[in-house]
C-alpha cells in the first residue's frame, strides 16, 4: 500500500483543470495516470487497474471533482474516505445502500485492500442494520466496513 499526504482542495483542483479531458468538473480515465503524477499520488499497478475499472463502471469512465478532492484530503483518514467514496456511490442519493450499491462499495474497498473479506449482502444487510429500519444508511454502512476492515 503506497502512502500519500492529505492534499489541499486548491491543489487538487488546479491539477484536475489541466487535464486534457477536464469538462464540467470531470475528467476521463485516460487522464488518471497524468492526474496521478502530477498529484505525486502514488499507488501500485493493481490498484491503478481497479481505479479504472471502478470508474468504468461505476462512474462513466469518469472521475468527479469533487469525490477527488474529497477523498485527497482525508486520505490518510479511512473512515472519512470511506465515507465519501460511500456516498459517492449511492447511486439514487437517497441516503441508502442497496444491494448494488454494496457490491460496488466491495469493490472499491478491493482496490485498496485485496484481502478484504467476501461478504454477501445478506451478511452485510443484517449486521449493518443496527437501528433495525430495514434501511442500511450511510453512516451505518461506514460504521460497518470500519469494523470489517483491518487496520
Amino acid at each position: 500500500m503506497a502512502h500519500n499526504r492529505r492534499y489541499d482542495p486548491f491543489e487538487v483542483e488546479k491539477a484536475f483543470k489541466k487535464m486534457p479531458t477536464y469538462n464540467n468538473d470531470k475528467i476521463d480515465v485516460t487522464d488518471l495516470n497524468v492526474f496521478f503524477a502530477c498529484m505525486s499520488y502514488t499507488c501500485t499497478d493493481e490498484q491503478r487497474v481497479a481505479y479504472n475499472k471502478y470508474l468504468r463502471d461505476y462512474h462513466n469512465r469518469k472521475l468527479p471533482l469533487d469525490l477527488a478532492v474529497a477523498c485527497l484530503a482525508v486520505i490518510d483518514d479511512p473512515k472519512e474516505m470511506m465515507r465519501h467514496n460511500v456516498t459517492a456511490l449511492d447511486q439514487n442519493k437517497d441516503g441508502h445502500i442497496d444491494e448494488s450499491e454494496f457490491k460496488s462499495i466491495v469493490q472499491m474497498m478491493l482496490i485498496h485492500d485485496p484481502a478484504y473479506p467476501k461478504v454477501d449482502y445478506a451478511k452485510f444487510f443484517k449486521e449493518a442494520d443496527t437501528n433495525q429500519d430495514g434501511h442500511i444508511n450511510i453512516e451505518e454502512a461506514v460504521e460497518w466496513i470500519g469494523r470489517n476492515t483491518k487496520n
